[in-house]
């Protein structure tokens, strides 16, 4: 076993830097479309949820458009499926906007994911 003490996507040619305890550098080729791990995507109202700025690094937004008063559930999981944060919001009838603090989180890959019990969406996030 190696021990990683770097580990970065490097988004302008889809590499993943890996550095290594007295091994080196390593670098490998990704793709987005196929990095899930324990998520689905799901279609449903994809495109009624923004988040902003993405890639984000202490404040995350995220918008989406209700035709109810909803409660909504935000979780973010690492690309290990861990839950790195969890809450719940109320929203109204048209647009709703919430500032959320991601200072906590690491730098790496993450996916979002908006639901309301019914439907669910879910969204990449990339937190520098």
């Amino acid at each position: 076993n190696v021990r990683v003490d770097m580990l970065r996507l490097r988004e302008t040619d889809n590499t993943v830097l890996a550095a290594t305890h007295g091994r080196g550098l390593f670098t490998a080729p990704y793709d987005l479309d196929v990095f899930y791990v324990g998520q689905e995507e799901f279609a449903v109202a994809k495109e009624d949820v923004h988040i902003y700025p993405n890639p984000a690094y202490n404040v995350l937004n995220i918008e989406l458009t209700s035709d109810s008063r909803n409660d909504i559930t935000v979780s973010i999981n690492d690309m290990a499926g861990r839950s790195v944060y969890k809450q719940v919001y109320k929203t109204g009838e048209g647009t709703f906007v919430q500032l959320m603090d991601i200072s906590t989180l690491k730098p790496g890959l993450y996916l979002l994911t908006v639901g309301n019990g019914k439907e669910a969406t879910t969204k990449k996030l990339i937190v520098n």
